[in-house]
């Protein structure tokens, strides 16, 4: 890590200069007037570590052990929707991560990395968190696939009975389904790095589907399956904000860029 990021402000700070706007404020971001974030890491900074002198500790370690598996530590990476727009195979990366110091990481329901996959970059350390959907099909295919794929830890979120006032999202024009305009065109182009490493990543097979959207035909229809996300991939949406930026990103040379992981099959009649 450069010297210079020292800090998880010193991370924010470089985040917000890489990454498109509408990806920072979707990460950092909360719903209403944010007054839950500030109380959050106000009651944060507010703890306060006590140490303890002249004693013996012989065999310090932060070993702890949740659901019959022992892990380095009482931490663990949290759930997060969409992290692959936030950063191409940012899934996978932070699976990597947990997997390699032993801790705790928990995929989204709406995750842009399948089940699967990262039921096998970290057999020991995925969890799985499930946003219960209207659709009772969905929920159990989404269970049995965890199951399936030797996942034994099942986060259920019971807060978010309806989709919240996400401000910042409303301001950037940032909704699902996703719709290209002006503004997100130059915020995502203003971002070089950002697009080079989606271009280092993506997949030049998914040039006929993206030749398909120019011609306004509907690449989908008995013919693709988007799976973006779990839930997505289970209820055949079929339109993402993934695809949206890959028609953006070829029309600017960039070819078949994708943001994340978005896997683009050929199903048979």
């Amino acid at each position: 890590m450069p010297k210079k990021l020292l800090t998880i402000e010193d991370l924010r700070f470089a985040a917000k200069k890489r990454i498109p706007k509408l990806a920072f404020d979707y990460l950092s971001g909360g719903a209403g007037e944010e007054r839950n974030i500030h109380r959050n890491r106000a009651s944060f900074d507010n703890i306060l570590l006590c140490p303890e002198y002249i004693i013996s500790l012989p065999d310090r370690e932060q070993k702890v052990k949740i659901f019959d598996h022992i892990y380095n530590g009482p931490i663990g990476i949290s759930p997060m929707g969409l992290a692959n727009l936030i950063w191409p195979k940012a899934d996978t990366i932070l699976a990597k991560a947990a997997n390699k110091r032993n801790v705790p990481y928990i995929l989204s329901a709406v995750g842009t990395s399948s089940i699967e996959e990262i039921a096998d970059i970290a057999p020991n350390n995925a969890w799985f968190q499930l946003y219960v959907p209207q659709e009772e099909h969905i929920c159990f295919e989404l269970i049995r696939r965890a199951k399936q794929s030797g996942i034994k830890v099942l986060v259920v979120t019971v807060d978010v009975p309806y989709p919240s006032k996400r401000l910042r999202d409303w301001r950037n024009d940032f909704s699902l389904p996703f719709k290209i305009k002006p503004s997100i065109i130059f915020d995502v182009l203003s971002r070089l790095y950002y697009l080079l490493f989606i271009f280092r990543v993506s997949n030049f097979a998914d040039v006929d589907l993206l030749v398909r959207l120019f011609k306004g035909s509907s690449p989908w229809h008995h013919h693709w399956e988007c799976g973006y996300c779990q839930t997505c991939h289970i209820s055949n949406s079929r339109y993402s904000m993934c695809d949206a930026l890959c028609v953006l990103c070829f029309a600017v040379g960039m070819f078949c860029v994708r943001v994340g992981h978005v896997v683009v099959t050929r199903q048979t009649d």
